[in-house]
């Protein structure tokens, strides 16, 4: 893994997020995100501390087996853009290379997003935000009680090799120094996205880049897979293991507090800066409508 950490050291991560200590010590959890509106995200991004891991599902991902390129429309031309994918199935952005290991010639992990875990945690909620730096963070917009909505987020790793962020720390070019939460993140590692579903126009991009991410649990249940190798202080995930954030978690959310009154497509994207190279990142995007309203909203079929 020390290797592939090489290999990444050219990159350049601005952002926030911190974790100290082993995911299994059970400490509660801190974040933020970045929000944004109406631009693409490009201010400083917030984070997750150290965590409890949520339940696993008991129900399991209808996914490939690891070692395999997977991925919704992970087969389909490269020309097709995420208008092409229907709401709540991994999508595939323009330019994305269904195998990208075919380039770089050496085994490479492949994250993948549940999307019924993303459905069936979905929810509306009003988040009281009392916590300055969460503002100057960008994980709302301001302080008081905020309307979100909520969401959890379940990734797994079903390519050929560990996916490894190691150890937060100076000496590791993935990660950034955060000067209000004073902990170390990753810069818009997930990347939250709100658009007008009738016109396609982005009208909120938040990202959350404050992680503990482990291989807590596996991916697809009793599939045999050895998880729990990693840890808070050295962060990954194995072949056919998985992480899960709950909604209960600090800036698993969006803002929509300043949102008008509409039906909206919510995308979530996990390494969306691409700073670890994976097999195929056309299933690192899942996407599902919402219809926000005065008194909260719902999840659309």
């Amino acid at each position: 893994m020390q290797v592939l950490l090489r290999f990444l050291a050219g990159v350049s991560l601005g952002g926030l997020v911190a974790c100290a200590g082993d995911s299994q010590e059970g400490a509660a959890s801190t974040g933020a995100g970045t929000l944004q509106a109406g631009t693409d995200s490009s201010s400083t991004p917030a984070g997750d501390s150290e965590r409890t891991p949520p339940p696993s599902s008991n129900r399991g991902p209808a996914a490939p087996a690891p070692g395999t390129a997977s991925g919704g429309s992970a087969g389909n031309s490269s020309n097709l853009g995420s208008a092409g994918n229907a709401p709540g199935q991994p999508e595939r952005q323009q330019g994305d290379t269904p195998d990208a290991s075919s380039k770089t010639g050496m085994p490479l992990p492949d994250l993948i997003l549940d999307e019924a875990y993303l459905l069936d945690t979905t929810r509306f909620d009003i988040q009281n935000i009392n916590d300055p730096c969460l503002v100057q963070q960008g994980c709302a917009t301001g302080l008081g009680d905020r309307r979100v909505v909520r969401f959890g987020s379940r990734m797994g790793n079903v390519g050929q090799a560990d996916f490894v962020l190691g150890e937060p720390e100076q000496a590791n070019p993935l990660w950034t120094l955060e000067t209000c939460s004073d902990r170390f993140s990753l810069g818009g590692f997930a990347r939250y996205e709100l658009s007008d579903a009738a016109t396609g126009q982005q009208v909120l991009v938040g990202t959350k880049s404050e992680f503990c991410m482990t291989d807590a649990e596996e991916w697809i249940p009793e599939s045999g897979a050895k998880c729990q190798t990693y840890s808070c202080k050295n962060q990954g995930i194995r072949p056919g293991c998985a992480d899960n954030y709950g909604t209960d978690l600090p800036c698993q959310w969006l803002d929509v507090t300043d949102v008008p009154a509409g039906v909206y497509d919510l995308r979530v994207t996990v390494n969306a800066a691409r700073a670890i190279p994976e097999q195929n990142y056309a299933n690192d995007s899942v996407r599902l409508r919402l219809r926000i309203d005065a008194s909260g909203g719902s999840v659309e079929p």
